[in-house]
């Protein structure tokens, strides 16, 4: 069993690829523009993703007496964005199976760049001058960029061009 460890990480990154792919296969650009239509909703999912939960995160780490990592863990949780699942359920109940796909492209695509601003602020706030954690910025956003919007983008053009 320990002989795989050293993989895990990058099994899971390929994953993670491989889910956004598929999402990305499920989407065309008529989709985003189908969505303006209505973007009052689409405005208030994406603010209550990217500003509205993190806040709350950042309100419950400053009202409990938790450890610095847990804390963390909270803000690194709240500034993710909703997942393939989300639009599963979407599609379960319902719902605006286009508009969810559409929050978690965007939501994907924005949090490329909102993320590892939450988590700088965060860390330094949580952690203060003895943080042992840096996180490179440009590194982080590139990471993130290679495991959700560019699954997403390379998703949409094979649907656009392989339908």
């Amino acid at each position: 069993m320990q002989s795989f460890l050293p993989y895990i990480p990058t099994v899971l990154q390929l994953l993670l690829f491989l889910i956004m792919l598929g999402m990305g296969m499920t989407l065309t650009v008529k989709d985003f523009f189908n969505v303006g239509t209505n973007p009052k909703a689409l405005l208030i999912g994406l603010t209550n993703q990217i500003i509205l939960v993190p806040l709350i995160a950042f309100g419950l780490i400053n009202l409990l007496p938790l450890d610095p990592y847990l804390a963390m863990g909270l803000m690194v949780v709240s500034c993710c964005p909703g997942g393939a699942v989300s639009n599963l359920f979407s599609y379960l109940a319902k719902g605006d199976t286009a508009l969810s796909i559409s929050l978690t492209a965007l939501s994907s695509i924005i949090t490329v760049f909102t993320i590892p601003l939450i988590l700088v602020f965060a860390m330094s706030f949580v952690l203060g001058a003895e943080a042992s954690i840096q996180l490179p910025l440009g590194k982080t956003i590139f990471n993130i960029f290679k495991l959700t919007a560019l699954p997403v983008i390379l998703g949409m053009m094979i649907h656009h061009y392989l339908p």
